[in-house]
């Protein structure tokens, strides 16, 4: 297998997450801190999605994972939280609630990992949130690119990916397609942007694969607005089945 980053090496088979993360409900959608010592992911394990936290104790395995806090976990669904390079901001998705505009909308929150504090709960303001289903956002190790996954129109087909920079104001500016090399007429999901700030990772039920939906790696062109065509991450990684969430390690 070969990265196209100047990276090569044989990828090793996938094997269960140690520890006290996984349970008999559905976990995914998982993100890492800087340091890779404190872990968010979604769980259904609580009838509905929510956000859990799992942190590494001094041996280096992680302890047993509980919800972020009634801050941000309600009986609606909220998930695929993604933090920012500091860890001290986290973006996730929230379904349901009050102010939302669409079927789920991208919220911010500030994160204190040492405390468990979380404040300043608010939609992200600006562009990325519409009346359609706006979620799956994650975030450039710069905090100025988001990108993002909704159905709104102006997209390919399906679910598509999109992105959005933020403007000096603050502000996050109106999202843009990533057009027709990445997103299909089926559906592209769960991106993950490297801490490279260029290759972007993603599902995709629309390009060639091995089964229901699997992990593509694309790399920003040069001009910063053009992308590689998608490269299936192989057997190693997909299956007939669903592969979706892929997250890169801080040392990759």
């Amino acid at each position: 297998y070969s990265l196209e980053n100047g990276l090569s090496g044989q990828l090793d088979q996938p094997s269960i997450l140690k520890g006290n993360i996984n349970s008999s409900a559905d976990e995914f959608m998982p993100t890492l801190n800087a340091n890779g010592d404190l872990l968010l992911f979604t769980s259904l394990r609580e009838g509905n999605e929510n956000i859990m936290v799992a942190q590494k104790n001094k041996k280096g395995e992680w302890a047993n994972a509980r919800s972020i806090g009634n801050a941000i976990n309600t009986p609606n669904n909220e998930g695929m939280a993604k933090f920012t390079t500091c860890g001290r901001k986290i973006y996730f998705a929230a379904c349901a609630w009050e102010n939302v505009k669409g079927g789920c909308d991208i919220y911010m929150a500030e994160y204190d990992s040492k405390g468990g504090i979380i404040d300043k709960v608010e939609p992200a303001k600006g562009g990325l949130n519409s009346e359609d289903w706006d979620s799956q956002p994650t975030i450039s190790c710069d905090g100025t690119t988001m990108y993002f996954v909704s159905n709104r129109s102006g997209g390919q087909g399906g679910s598509d990916i999109w992105v959005s920079r933020l403007q000096d104001n603050g502000i996050w500016g109106p999202p843009v397609n990533l057009g027709p090399t990445i997103n299909t007429k089926g559906d592209e999901e769960t991106p993950f942007i490297a801490p490279d700030g260029i290759t972007l990772y993603f599902s995709s039920t629309g390009h060639p694969g091995m089964g229901d939906s699997d992990i593509f790696k694309t790399i920003l062109k040069d001009d910063g607005k053009s992308w590689t065509t998608p490269m299936n991450l192989g057997e190693s990684i997909n299956s007939p089945f669903r592969e979706a969430g892929i997250v890169i390690t801080p040392d990759n």
